[in-house]
């Protein structure tokens, strides 16, 4: 199963693991699965950065590769191929659907 880390997830991972569940840590560190990172991910990092609300590391695709995470890259795309982009499942990693008693309303379990 693939999973994509959420912004959070992803910043947690690297600074706070304790506020990870035990059931997302023994998702991540699950060789078995491949755990991805969006683009967008390290835009939205840099936005808060840049505007003061946020500390992160200066470089997290040297993160992501020491952790043995995926990249997943954006770009711009026709409509049906970014429908075939998605055909294999990617469920999102949020925190909110992670931590003991939280879920979320959705049950689409498809990258977004």
């Amino acid at each position: 199963m693939n999973y994509l880390l959420d912004t959070h997830v992803f910043l947690w991972m690297l600074a706070a693991p304790d506020l990870l569940s035990a059931k997302a840590r023994a998702v991540i560190q699950n060789p078995d699965r491949s755990i991805y990172v969006s683009a967008v991910t390290a835009v939205e990092i840099a936005v808060k950065t840049g505007i003061g609300k946020l500390e992160a590391p200066g470089n997290l695709r040297e993160e992501i590769q020491s952790r043995g995470l995926r990249e997943l890259p954006f770009a711009l795309q026709p409509r049906g191929e970014v429908a075939d982009a998605f055909s294999s499942p990617c469920r999102p990693l949020r925190p909110d659907a992670h931590r003991a008693g939280g879920r979320r309303k959705s049950h689409n379990h498809h990258a977004r």
